[in-house]
């Protein structure tokens, strides 16, 4: 099948996926961080086939390591909230960070937002408030 006719598809199995990600994790009774593991894991693995394991030439510098870093707590984080509050408070707080973000910016480093991103966090939070 072309690939323009099946992207569709996987796009809605990993909007389906992703919508059950907070209420299966939450019923998953190993800890965040073994889930988190797992979640990584997995997702190298599918990352990997994916790319037909064509080798991988990533050269390390500080800033992508400490991005690498960020989005690890980010996701430990996320899998603690799930564990320790509902799956929609969680699924809350990590919809709605780029809002904080953009005030952290605002407040801290006097980094004001541009029309668009306003704009962007005014749909985030239409769309928080929706579901």
């Amino acid at each position: 099948m072309n690939e323009k006719k099946i992207a569709p598809f996987y796009l809605l199995a990993t909007a389906l996926l992703w919508c059950f990600n907070g209420v299966l994790t939450k019923y998953i009774p190993w800890s965040a961080f073994t889930t988190a593991v797992i979640r990584g894991t997995t997702t190298f693995v599918c990352i990997s086939l994916v790319r037909r394991c064509k080798v991988w030439k990533i050269k390390m510098n500080r800033y992508k390591f400490l991005c690498s870093l960020c989005y690890l707590l980010q996701g430990l984080l996320f899998f603690l909230a799930l564990k320790s509050t509902t799956a929609a408070n969680a699924t809350v707080l990590q919809n709605t960070s780029p809002l904080y973000i953009m005030l952290f910016n605002a407040v801290l480093l006097k980094k004001y937002p541009k029309k668009q991103d306003v704009l962007a966090c005014v749909a985030l939070l239409l769309g928080v408030g929706i579901t």
